[in-house]
């Protein structure tokens, strides 16, 4: 396999194992597009590579010039602590807070874990699963005034450790 083309062509063929019409569907493209871009001295876009490379993982470096690998290792998602929190619905102030917390030494967190524990360990509902309407019935009590929302936010920021 000596060119891009010829890449493309054993991608599909060999590889995927999809003819033409197929390919082209899961690229969003036309087969002809397709046909095209495998005829030998046919040029090969960025954007093709690009959607080549996204669509099934492919190395761009080996559809240009046959460098192995074929396919890219994959990375993990990077978590990310704010978009975690605010994908479940917390504020602004539940991010502080919880940045607070995590900012503490260990020993420290576990101290404050074992107290809140032994202060509402006994309690029903600290330690038990909650359903999610138990969750909207608790969240009915927030006022929808903006202001008193605001007001609760300041009480809230004077009050934290």
């Amino acid at each position: 396999m000596e060119s891009i083309n010829s890449r493309v062509r054993y991608l599909r063929k060999e590889i995927l194992k999809m003819n033409q019409r197929v390919f082209a569907k899961e690229i969003g493209m036309k087969q002809t597009s397709v046909s095209s871009f495998e005829q030998e001295g046919a040029t090969v876009t960025e954007q093709v590579k690009k959607i080549l490379s996204t669509t099934w993982d492919i190395s761009i470096d080996w559809l240009e010039n046959g460098t192995l690998p074929i396919f890219i290792e994959k990375k993990e998602k990077e978590f990310n602590l704010d978009d975690y929190a605010r994908e479940r619905g917390a504020s602004e102030f539940d991010l502080k807070l919880l940045k607070a917390y995590l900012g503490l030494d260990k020993e420290v967190r576990d101290a404050i874990m074992e107290q809140f524990r032994n202060e509402f360990g006994n309690q029903e509902g600290i330690f038990k699963p909650v359903t999610v309407q138990e969750i909207q019935e608790s969240y009915s009590a927030v006022p929808d005034d903006p202001a008193e929302l605001e007001k609760l936010a300041v009480d809230s920021d004077e009050n934290a450790v």
